[in-house]
């Protein structure tokens, strides 16, 4: 297994995650965050340290999560259909 993903799987969690992979630790985690709370039918999230780290205003974190919950939504149609 690629240790991109590896590392990704394993540190997805640690919000002040510092290794070799931390770009992709800190996306895999951001977007795990932001999925988690569409599937709970949860409002937006607050921001972290890792939109800050990755460069995300809570304006553009907003915008994100709403194109997110459209896709997510989208998704889980097909996958019904599909099953």
């Amino acid at each position: 297994m690629p240790e991109p993903l590896v590392g990704a799987m394993r540190h997805y969690l640690e919000t002040s995650y510092r290794g070799s992979q931390s770009e992709i630790v800190t996306t895999i985690g951001l977007a795990v965050k932001l999925v988690s709370a569409i599937l709970n039918e949860e409002s937006c999230p607050e921001p972290d340290i890792r939109s800050s780290k990755l460069g995300i205003t809570e304006g553009n974190f907003n915008d994100v999560f709403e194109q997110l919950k459209g896709k997510v939504v989208k998704t889980s149609a097909i996958a019904k259909v599909l099953m």
